[in-house]
C-alpha cells in the first residue's frame, strides 16, 4: 500500500520463481510477494478483472508493464479513496498488480465503518464487498484448502472434485468475524472448560501412577518377605527333624538298656 512501485517491480522481476507456476488465486496468497493481500482482497480483485481464479498466474502477470505510478493522473491512493465513497461498477479496467495496491487503500479508507475488528458493526464492509460471501456467487476450496469465492468459470487449475463448502460452514466462518464481548465471553468460557479437563485429566493420571508405584511396592515387598519364610522355614524344620530323631534315638537306646538291666536282674533272682 505505502511501496507501491517496490511492490511491483519484486513481482514483476521474479516471475521465474516457481511459486507464479501455481493458479493466480493461490499466487495472490504468497505472501512473500502480496503481502497484506488475504482470502477476501484477492476475490475481490480477482472479480473486479474478471479473470478466472484458476488460471496459470504466470500468464496473468507476464503482459502487465513495470511502471503504473498514476491512474488518469492522479495519485492511486486518492482514487482509491474516491472509489471507497461511491461504488464502483462491478467490472473495471486496469491490471492486478494496480488493484492489489487500490483495494485495500479502499477499505482502509472507509474508517471505522470497514474492516475493524474492535467494532461489530459490519454494514459498510458487507456494503463495499462485491464477491466474497455475496449471494449468487460460487465458491470452492483451493489446492490449499481454502475458500475461493468467484464468478463464472473457475479455470482449467481448479481442483478436480472440488466441492463447496456447505452453507452451515459458511455462516460459522461469518461468526468468526465477530468480535464483540459475547462472542469474547463464550470463547474464554469454552477456553476455561478446555483448560479444567486438561489439569483433571492430568491429575487423574499423576493419581493413576502414584498408585502404580505403591502397587508395586507392596508386590515387590510381599515377594521378599515370602522369599525370607521359605528359605528359614525348612531350614529351621531340618534342624528340629534332626535334634528330634538324635532325642529320640538316644531316648530309645537308654529305655533299652533299662530294660536289659531289669530283664538281667530278674533272670538272676530266678537262678538263685
Amino acid at each position: 500500500m505505502f511501496e507501491y512501485q517496490h511492490f511491483r517491480e519484486n513481482v514483476l522481476s521474479n516471475l521465474s520463481d516457481r511459486a507464479f507456476d501455481r493458479p493466480i488465486c493461490e499466487v495472490l496468497l504468497n505472501q512473500k510477494y502480496f503481502n497484506g493481500i488475504g482470502n477476501y482482497l484477492r476475490a475481490e480483485i480477482l472479480y473486479r478483472l474478471n479473470i478466472p481464479p484458476f488460471v496459470p498466474a504466470r500468464g496473468v502477470l507476464e503482459s502487465l508493464g513495470a511502471d503504473d505510478l498514476f491512474e488518469n493522473k492522479k495519485p492511486l491512493k486518492d482514487v482509491a479513496t474516491k472509489r471507497a465513497k461511491k461504488k464502483e461498477v462491478k467490472q473495471e479496467a486496469g491490471d492486478l498488480l494496480r488493484l492489489c495496491h487500490t483495494v485495500p487503500l479502499e477499505v482502509i479508507s472507509l474508517g471505522g465503518k470497514g474492516y475493524d475488528p474492535e467494532k461489530s458493526d459490519y454494514s459498510a464492509f458487507q456494503a463495499w464487498l462485491q464477491c466474497y460471501y455475496v449471494d449468487g456467487m460460487k465458491s470452492i476450496r483451493d489446492h490449499n484448502g481454502r475458500t475461493m469465492w468467484f464468478k463464472g468459470d473457475p479455470g482449467p487449475m481448479a481442483p478436480k472434485n472440488s466441492k463447496s463448502p456447505k452453507a452451515k460452514k459458511r455462516i460459522k466462518n461469518e461468526d468468526d468475524h465477530d468480535y464483540t464481548n459475547k462472542k469474547k465471553k463464550i470463547r474464554s468460557q469454552s477456553k476455561s472448560a478446555t483448560k479444567k479437563k486438561v489439569v483433571k485429566e492430568e491429575g487423574e493420571t499423576e493419581t493413576s501412577k502414584v498408585n502404580e508405584a505403591k502397587t508395586k511396592e507392596a508386590i515387590v515387598a510381599r515377594a521378599k518377605t515370602g522369599k525370607t519364610q521359605e528359605t528359614s522355614k525348612p531350614q529351621i524344620g531340618t534342624r528340629s527333624s534332626a535334634r528330634q530323631r538324635k532325642a529320640n534315638t538316644t531316648e530309645g537306646a537308654g529305655d533299652q538298656k533299662k530294660l536289659n538291666g531289669k530283664g538281667s536282674r530278674k533272670s538272676r533272682k530266678q537262678e538263685n
